[in-house]
């Protein structure tokens, strides 16, 4: 080394190291070599170009600095005195505009190939391809190592002050810069023990790290290149569109979050469900740039660094107060930004080897930072040369690095090898990564963690419709008032529903439903309203609930039971303006702004609506919406459409409901079993036996009354069965199918059943309100 050229010696960052280590490793990968290329359009004036790139790498040892390793213990940095660097020019103005791009492409692969010896400065290069007259296309090839994002606007802001002022034959004085070496000295000042205890705490008891992304994602894919072809480099992005991004801010600003931290939030999520983890460590990139160093934005010089970030996901959590936490432990981890990886590894609970993380994001929120074909330009200075489409590209040692560029319409990258990852793959996991970062932006007040969509629309569809198997057919597109119209039309004198002594066919069922609904739609009631529904069981009930379907509205089951705070909170939530009644009006007291129309279920056959059924409806159309008390004991009101009801009673695997069968309505109405059991029967030809409460909290008495009406079909929760099992485990003898669930099953109770005169078949049932009513059955053998 010849002394004389030394300015300085100093050592490494870690995140130096980091990248030294990797790319002394494999140097034919190319990897840290950024190539940043833009378009300068103007006169340019190559002197002065060159003087002013001179001036900038004179006034920033970084510029001038090279990395010794050989011999030595540690690596260290030398600055040397002078460094000249390399501006190549070549004419292009005669290439016509494919063969320029071929060229253009030639030329970035040869000089990535290149590579640098980091033994020698500058560890850059500057290459000037003239393509018209007044326009030139810039390509300057650096290493990583040593600068980071931060650095460009500093940059490039300072070459152009230098280059317009040498273009006009003017003086201009700039601040002397700070040097790197001071954040090098800074570093050496930091106390270890406090990193150490930090890390050992956050990442305490994490023993399993988050795979990549690749299995889960479905890779390898049909469109993987062959094993034996080399590693190729390749990018994707998608975009969020100007309202979406504007409603990301929004709600940043609103919570008194960072974007950072929401685009954090939703990457977490992503690898939680890609592989089903309720604690996930991921790798963030941080500017790394100590608040307390003063002038530290303004130092050239490479302060990023990859940290792990743990991330948890409660049962039940929900969106802002888990979005806020997160912050807070961001916040948190700015003061020890500076730790090396290398060292937090060591401190966790991992087997030494292991890497904490494999799937990293980079939040790019470098000062300055525009849109693409954007310009740097001092304030008060009109440019002789502009810069536009700048893009830069760069191979690192992550096979799969995601990247979101904040502007008027935010972009996720995400930079790739391949193979093994696919184009097709990282596709999918970006439009994921989406769909969870809108989520996060949309979620309301009370909206938990599991309630957001990984899928899109599409996706489900195809999961749930193309790839689930064995579809049966059922009226999908179709309201509930058609396809009960079509069962009247076929059957009209065939019981429709029982209750207490009486009986309606479905002939009468269907006027009597029929003129209901034309009162409502006398009362302003149609397409998008909801209609509260206070009754007991009873045939009134099952009239109002066909009725207002038919009317277009949803219904909205309310318990007469319910506490008045509980009932106006749900009245208020649904928007309900209207509430049916048994004849003698509520027994409990309802808000006064709403307005009630008690129901006797009887009445003169009525004039037909148009059509039949009313308003035109879809299978999409809103049914009904069913409040839940949730986690929180708040109700939580789940609106269910028409569809889904169809699809719960009509053509299942299940169950087979048709004509002639008797189905138990036992369920209270604001209980979604009763959706299953009124649709079950009104939708297949089934006859609806209203059972009175009373009968159905007396064992006895619920088994004479099954065997006295001929129930086929019912439903009993967990704890009912329970009871009746312990007490008159034969009560279901006549029984086709008894389903039941809810809670957990009591395998001695199940056990009676069986060994009296059981049902011809037991099925246990499960589903959240969400999925309407049931997800999953299992039938117990006997």
């Amino acid at each position: 080394m010849a002394m004389k050229n030394v300015e300085d010696i100093y050592p490494l960052s870690p995140m130096q190291q980091g990248m030294l280590f990797h790319s002394l490793y494999a140097p034919e990968e190319g990897l840290y070599v950024t190539q940043m290329s833009c378009e300068l359009v103007g006169d340019l004036d190559f002197e002065a170009f060159t003087q002013a790139w001179e001036e900038v790498i004179r006034r920033h040892g970084i510029l001038r600095t090279a990395f010794v390793v050989e011999g030595l213990d540690e690596p260290l940095q030398v600055v040397r005195r002078k460094a000249r660097l390399r501006i190549s020019q070549e004419d292009w103005r005669q290439l016509g505009e494919t063969e320029l791009e071929g060229r253009w492409q030639e030329l970035l692969a040869e000089d990535r190939r290149r590579g640098f010896d980091l033994t020698k400065a500058p560890l850059m290069r500057f290459a000037l391809l003239r393509t018209a007259d007044d326009v030139h296309r810039a390509l300057w090839t650096s290493h990583h190592i040593l600068l980071d994002g931060w650095c460009l606007s500093v940059l490039l802001e300072e070459l152009q002050i230098l280059y317009e002022a040498r273009v006009r034959g003017q003086q201009v004085v700039l601040d002397r810069p700070r040097p790197y070496r001071d954040y090098i000295a800074w570093l050496k000042k930091q106390d270890p023990e406090a990193a150490q205890s930090f890390w050992r705490r956050r990442l305490g008891g994490f023993h399993e790290p988050v795979p990549g992304l690749l299995r889960a994602a479905g890779g390898p894919a049909d469109d993987e290149p062959s094993r034996e072809a080399p590693p190729q480099h390749a990018e994707d992005a998608v975009l969020l569109t100007r309202q979406q991004t504007e409603g990301l801010l929004a709600t940043a600003r609103r919570l008194g979050l960072t974007v950072n931290t929401v685009v954090q939030g939703a990457f977490a999520l992503l690898l939680g469900r890609y592989h089903d983890r309720r604690d996930v460590v991921q790798g963030v990139v941080v500017s790394g740039r100590p608040a307390e160093l003063p002038g530290v934005d303004d130092i050239l010089g490479l302060f990023i660094n990859t940290l792990p970030l743990r991330v948890t996901f409660p049962d039940g959590q929900e969106v802002r107060p888990w979005l806020q936490a997160l912050q807070g432990e961001l916040t948190q981890l700015r003061q020890f930004e500076y730790s090396a990886l290398t060292d937090i590894q060591r401190w966790s609970d991992l087997p030494a080897g292991e890497s904490l993380f494999e799937n990293v994001l980079a939040f790019q929120n470098a000062p300055g930072k525009g849109d693409e074909g954007g310009e740097e330009v001092p304030a008060g200075v009109e440019p002789s040369l502009r810069l536009g489409d700048l893009k830069s590209e760069e191979r690192i040692n992550y096979r799969l690095l995601f990247a979101v560029e904040p502007a008027e319409e935010m972009e996720l990258t995400a930079s790739f090898t391949l193979p093994p990852y696919t184009g097709s793959a990282v596709r999918r996991i970006l439009g994921h990564f989406k769909n969870l970062l809108l989520g996060l932006a949309e979620a309301g007040r009370e909206t938990r963690l599991g309630e957001l969509r990984l899928l899109s629309p599409t996706e489900r569809q195809q999961i749930l419709l193309e790839w689930s198997g064995g579809e049966s057919p059922y009226p999908r597109d179709a309201s509930l008032a058609q396809v009960f119209a079509c069962q009247a039309a076929r059957t009209p004198e065939a019981p429709a529903v029982m209750a207490c002594g009486e009986q309606l066919t479905f002939r009468e069922l269907d006027s009597r439903s029929a003129e209901l609904a034309a009162s409502l739609a006398d009362r302003g009631v149609g397409v998008g309203d909801r209609v509260g529904l206070c009754m007991e069981r009873g045939l009134p009930m099952v009239v109002a609930t066909l009725a207002v379907v038919r009317s277009g509205a949803a219904y909205v089951p309310l318990d007469p039971e319910y506490p008045a705070e509980r009932l106006e909170l749900m009245v208020e939530d649904a928007g309900v303006a209207l509430v049916l009644t048994d004849p003698g009006g509520s027994p409990a007291p309802l808000p006064p702004a709403v307005a009630v129309l008690p129901v006797n279920g009887g009445g003169e056959p009525a004039t037909r609506l148009e059509g039949g059924t009313g308003p035109s409806l879809c299978g999409d159309s809103l049914a009904y919406v069913m409040y839940t008390s949730g986690s929180t004991g708040l109700p939580k009101g789940i609106g269910i459409p028409h569809r889904a009801v169809h699809r719960l009673v009509r053509s299942t695997d299940y169950v087979r409901l048709g004509e002639g069968d008797r189905v138990a309505q036992i369920a209270n109405v604001s209980f979604d079993a009763a959706t299953f059991e009124i649709w079950g029967a009104l939708l297949t030809g089934a006859t609806l036996v209203i059972l009175p409460r009373e009968v159905t909290l007396d064992p006895e008495r619920l088994s004479a009354a099954l065997e006295e009406r001929g129930v086929t079909s019912l439903f009993l929760t967990t704890a009912l069965f329970n009871q009746v099992a312990r007490e008159v485990p034969e009560a279901f003898a006549g029984a086709r199918e008894l389903l039941f669930g809810g809670e957990l099953v009591d395998p001695a109770a199940v056990r009676r059943v069986l060994g009296a005169s059981p049902p011809e078949r037991l099925l246990h049932v499960y589903g959240p309100t969400e999925n309407t009513t049931f997800s999953t059955w299992y039938e117990v053998p006997r």
